[in-house]
């Protein structure tokens, strides 16, 4: 108890010291709390005696009141004056909404507008500007968005493409006629990157009637063909004498116009290669295989000295070889075949792609056509050179390299190793720009011809580009056609067996859902003809 005491006289006290205090300056003062209330109404303006009787309303009240905003009503408290003649505080009868001649805010629309909107169907709804109450009919036009688009040269080239590409509804002659019409017709031959584009639907159109397979001899054929000319590649003069062999003195070689020093002949200064195999085979008499080996190399009797270079130590074969490879150009093909045999990726690979270099077809050509025993080797000089090409701007002819490599399609956005997303796009363009109806085009033809050969063989990657492709076909006023590309990239979606982007399958749902409304005829979208869409709907979460 006594501890409980001392807690109160420690604690208890000071709290009732605190609120003493807080009144005592007022108490000390001798003023009562009416008196404080009168004088705080005197200052507002009203009457002492009234205090009691007044209650003050709540700020929300006061601005609900005064028909003002709080910001507007607390402002005009701040800037009161007493000697203002203006009031403060609005009049009784203040509305407002003020008629007649007091309104002072523009009209929305002064004179009569015109208001658009897409309806169903793929039309276009516009209301002509009228003044009904004036009795001026209210007239709505109906316009049709493909007869608008129809001379657009996007809606042409999706009406010229024969798609959807489904391998059950469609021949594979049109695809045929599709493809030789765009590399005779759509590409600019006086470019490289349009010869490049030409070369790329020359490959599709050999993929298609081949049904997707393809040998390196064919396609070497058509790289070949595709050249506008052949290109004269220019020999060096023959190095000889690359290293000393012996630690003997060496020889003196026999100049032309000279007397030869074992028969004292002169030595013809244009020999022909009869007279040069017999100095060669004299050499030979002598034991001086070094000589002949010199003799051969200027002589260029190759043969010859590749011949009995291998038949002597590995050092010399060596070095007679490399004295035939540096007299080709650094950029003939044969270099690029004796690189490739030889184990290393070919220099053609690292440099092709520039006017200093020269075509890149004729080297392509040459790999296919000479698979060495290494596929792997096979297929880094394949991908190297498109990455080559690719570093260079030319995508076309990146990806027709990146074909014949294998290297599958990958994703927008997606850094991928090989950056190929749509056939002859880049992917470090933008979306808009990277999405082209033409390289969509190609990219449809391409899995078709896969298709061909076998009947799943569908692209993963190229389903979102079929929905983007169907939106952009209804944003055309192509509607029907946009339902039918919805359709094959659900059935896509739905044949890869569990691998299936639920988010994407929603969204070609949806869009279906969406075209079903639009169509002039709703018999095409019922579920009897599109009952994948039903079935998958039933197993997805709507948001």
């Amino acid at each position: 108890s006594e501890k409980h005491e001392s807690y109160e006289d420690r604690y208890g006290t000071k709290e009732d010291d605190s609120y003493n205090s807080s009144y005592g300056s007022s108490l000390q003062q001798g003023l009562t709390l009416n008196e404080m209330q009168g004088r705080v109404l005197e200052n507002l303006g009203a009457p002492a005696h009234e205090a009691p009787a007044l209650e003050e309303p709540s700020l929300l009240q006061q601005y609900k009141e005064s028909g003002l905003s709080s910001s507007t009503y607390e402002l005009s408290q701040y800037i009161y004056d007493a000697s203002s003649p203006y009031e403060t505080t609005p009049s009784k009868d203040w509305s407002p909404v003020q008629t007649g001649e007091d309104i002072l805010a523009p009209q929305k629309f002064p004179s009569p507008h015109v208001p658009v909107c897409f309806g169903a169907g793929g039309h276009l709804v516009r209301g002509c500007p009228s003044y009904p109450a004036e009795g001026q009919p209210a007239l709505v036009e109906i316009h049709s968005v493909e007869v608008i688009l129809h001379d657009t040269a996007e809606q042409e080239a999706m009406r010229v493409f024969p798609g959807p590409l489904i391998r059950e509804d469609l021949h594979k002659v049109d695809v045929m006629t599709f493809c030789q019409r765009q590399a005779a017709v759509g590409c600019d031959l006086a470019s490289h990157r349009g010869r490049d584009a030409a070369l790329l639907w020359k490959l599709l159109l050999l993929l298609c009637r081949q049904n997707g397979s393809m040998v390196g001899s064919d396609i070497a054929e058509l790289l070949m063909q595709d050249c506008r000319h052949r290109e004269r590649y220019k020999r060096q003069e023959p190095v000889a004498n690359l290293i000393n062999l012996t630690e003997e003195e060496e020889w003196p070689v026999q100049v032309c116009g000279t007397p030869d020093l074992l028969t004292g002949e002169i030595v013809p200064s244009a020999g022909t290669p009869k007279q040069n195999v017999e100095k060669f085979t004299k050499l030979l008499f002598y034991g001086r295989k070094k000589e002949a080996l010199d003799w051969a190399m200027r002589s260029q009797l190759w043969g010859h000295a590749l011949f009995l270079s291998s038949k002597m130590d590995l050092r010399t074969y060596s070095w007679v070889l490399t004295g035939f490879t540096s007299t080709l150009a650094s950029n003939d093909p044969l270099q690029t075949l004796f690189q490739l045999m030889s184990g290393r990726i070919p220099q053609a690979s690292l440099c092709c792609g520039d006017d200093r270099w020269g075509d890149w077809r004729p080297h392509l050509a040459v790999i296919l056509s000479n698979q060495v025993g290494d596929a792997e080797l096979n297929h880094k000089a394949v991908v190297t050179m498109g990455d080559t090409l690719a570093g260079k701007g030319l995508m076309e002819a990146a990806h027709f390299c990146y074909l014949m490599g294998n290297v599958p399609l990958g994703h927008s956005g997606v850094k991928t190793h090989h950056h190929m997303g749509l056939l002859g796009s880049s992917q470090s363009q933008a979306l808009a720009q990277f999405v082209r109806l033409e390289d969509i085009h190609r990219t449809e033809i391409f899995e078709y011809c896969q298709l061909l050969g076998s009947p799943k063989a569908f692209i993963p990657s190229f389903q979102v580009y079929k929905l983007i492709y169907a939106t952009r076909l209804a944003d055309y006023g192509l509607t029907a056609q946009a339902l039918h590309y919805c359709e094959g990239a659900g059935m896509a979606l739905l044949a890869q067996n569990g691998n299936t982007n639920p988010i994407l399958l929603e969204q070609v749902i949806k869009t279906v859902w969406k075209s079903r409304m639009r169509l002039p005829s709703r018999r095409l979208a019922t579920p009897e003809v599109l009952p994948w869409c039903d079935d998958s709907a039933s197993g997805l979460h709507w948001k």
